[in-house]
């Protein structure tokens, strides 16, 4: 008997978080996150990366904000980046977005860091699990630029919540 109450009890917290309540952002909401991402680089080791962010919406489309991402393998990188997106909301909760990102990042490859740019363009869905929480997808395809620059291409997995 124990099966059917917990399974019961997980339904109940899983409507409970996952009932929409007009959950898209308005003008002036702001979000802050952590992504969980792979980057498969060219001429890097492909790291693993972890990310927060904060932003504002501007309008009750678009997003600015900034981003520290720090990825780790042989060889790291941590960059600290603005952020831009324009959010296409498809309907209460489902909204795809695409957007940019420029910043500075310091980069050790082989045991020689250096400073390089990071640019990217990215594209993403997110899904509003309540008014305040959300979890989404993204993919990015950037470069960081120094004396020994690299293309890569970035897939993650993150949340945010809006307050």
């Amino acid at each position: 008997m124990k099966s059917p109450i917990r399974i019961l009890a997980l339904l109940a917290v899983i409507a409970l978080f996952c009932a929409p309540a007009h959950a898209l952002p308005k003008q002036g909401d702001m979000e802050a996150g952590g992504q969980l991402a792979g980057w498969i680089m060219t001429d890097y080791d492909n790291m693993v990366a972890l990310s927060g962010s904060m932003g504002i919406f501007y309008t009750d489309e678009i997003y600015v904000g900034a981003r520290v991402e720090v990825g780790v393998s042989d060889d790291s990188a941590v960059a600290l980046v603005v952020e831009g997106a324009y959010n296409f909301p498809v309907n209460e909760v489902f909204s795809p977005y695409a957007g940019a990102t420029l910043g500075a990042a310091y980069v050790d490859v082989d045991d020689d860091g250096e400073i390089a740019l990071k640019t990217s363009a990215l594209g993403g869905v997110k899904y509003y699990l309540n008014e305040y929480y959300s979890i989404y997808a993204e993919a990015q395809l950037g470069y960081f630029l120094a004396d020994e620059s690299t293309e890569f291409l970035g897939i993650g997995i993150g949340a945010k919540m809006k307050f």
